[in-house]
């Protein structure tokens, strides 16, 4: 299910009206805008509802800012974060999967160094993310989070570049979730499951993995905006579609 976007002209905008998403305006050291501002050649009254598209009608064009999406996709381990993130990118040109799991494998021994390598690669995911979103292109951040200082930097982000920011948590019953992790570790088939393998070690089996779904639950109590989507296992075309419906609100 692909997302529907406006049609948009390559033309750069050249009005001297400030940009009502982000202030930006011509001016005689700045002739024209930022190159993605553009000028739809549509009436107001022709559009249809746009999703990541700041617009605003003026006298003789459609003045439009492409803004981009910062998505924090949270869930526990087994809960179809790593299957939506690709879905969407599939669909959303120069959009960025933003593994961050993928970044710290990147390093030299991070095995041996669990904690060092983890907040490192935060880290770098933000510097790129920070790159990618200045660029105009939305990024997606599918990652287990249960600590509040991530997500609150992810957030001011989003601010700092101007971007929108959707967290999203995918929250399926424990029990189902738990065993998906399980099934992934003993097939221990590509570097994924591989990792997963070692995700129930380091955290002492089950039990631990038991914990890790608690944490979340307690940090979604205290992240009132952020949209819960239940996943159910092989249902990923419903999930995805209840995904692209949170960016309307």
């Amino acid at each position: 299910m692909r997302e529907q976007r406006p049609p948009w002209s390559a033309r750069e905008a050249t009005a001297t009206t400030p940009c009502p998403r982000c202030s930006t305006g011509a001016s005689a050291s700045n002739p024209q805008l930022e190159p993605r501002h553009f000028d739809v050649p549509v009436l107001p009254d022709e559009q249809q509802p746009l999703t990541s598209w700041t617009t605003a009608a003026y006298p003789h064009h459609f003045y439009t800012c492409l803004v981009a999406r910062l998505i924090l996709l949270n869930g526990p381990p087994g809960s179809g974060k790593s299957t939506l993130a690709q879905a969407y990118v599939d669909d959303h040109p120069l959009a960025l999967n933003l593994d961050i799991d993928l970044v710290r494998r990147l390093l030299g021994q991070w095995q041996e160094h669990q904690e060092a390598s983890g907040l490192l690669a935060r880290e770098m995911a933000l510097a790129m993310a920070r790159e990618h979103l200045r660029a105009g292109h939305d990024v997606v951040i599918p990652q287990y989070v249960a600590r509040l200082h991530f997500i609150e930097q992810v957030e001011e982000l989003a601010v700092e570049c101007n971007a929108e920011f959707h967290e999203i948590v995918l929250l399926g019953n424990r029990d189902a979730s738990l065993r998906r992790v399980v099934r992934r570790s003993e097939e221990a088939a590509i570097p994924a499951h591989v990792e997963a393998q070692d995700l129930v070690d380091r955290n002492g089996g089950l039990p631990g993995l038991e914990q890790m779904y608690d944490r979340l639950l307690l940090v979604i109590d205290s992240r009132p905006r952020a949209r819960i989507i239940e996943t159910v296992d092989g249902q990923i075309a419903r999930a995805y579609s209840e995904l692209l419906r949170s960016f309307e609100h």
